[in-house]
């Protein structure tokens, strides 16, 4: 669920530091989306294990 803050989140910074936010919100959401993922993934396989 907070997840989707950072895709709202990166295109407002990006914008900020004068940067094109159509150009690198999505892969840096992908990216972010990616590793928290991964993380929630083993922290519950560990927490079940």
């Amino acid at each position: 669920m907070p997840l989707f803050f950072f895709a709202l989140l990166i295109p407002f910074l990006l914008y900020k530091f004068k940067s094109d936010p159509a150009l690198g919100s999505g892969p840096f959401a992908t990216i972010i989306q990616d590793i928290l993922s991964i993380i929630i993934y083993f922290g519950i396989a560990k927490w079940l294990l």
